[in-house]
């Protein structure tokens, strides 16, 4: 049963405003301090208007790395595709082995473990 209520619509409406407005709020703070140098980002009540110089700092960021003793950004891209494409690798051979194991070999409790892998 839908039952029209005007003032709880409205106050449903204004939650989930507000909290999309929580959820986004830090989001553009960082795409604004993306796009400010460092004194202003640094600045005590930093600004919420973007600057201009997103184009400088991203190319910095791919060179130079986010530190003075970092690796670049583009080492540290290769290096987490690297790591996630061999732990998916690893995980699809441990599978693929305990599915042959469930299904050729029988042994105690094999509907169990079959279960408890399928279960989340």
């Amino acid at each position: 049963m839908i039952e029209n209520r005007p003032w709880l619509t409205i106050f449903s409406h204004t939650m989930l405003i507000l909290g999309i407005a929580v959820i986004l709020f830090p989001l553009y703070v960082a795409f604004v301090a993306a796009t400010l140098d460092k004194q202003a980002v640094y600045a005590a009540p930093m600004t919420l208007i973007p600057g201009t110089h997103l184009l400088e700092n991203i190319h910095n960021i791919w060179v130079n790395g986010v530190g003075t003793n970092s690796a670049p950004f583009w080492r540290m891209l290769l290096n987490s595709f690297v790591m996630a494409f061999s732990i998916t690798l690893g995980k699809i051979t441990v599978s693929m082995l305990s599915a042959f194991a469930i299904v050729w070999f029988r042994f105690p409790l094999r509907n169990l473990f079959f279960w408890m892998i399928l279960s989340p």
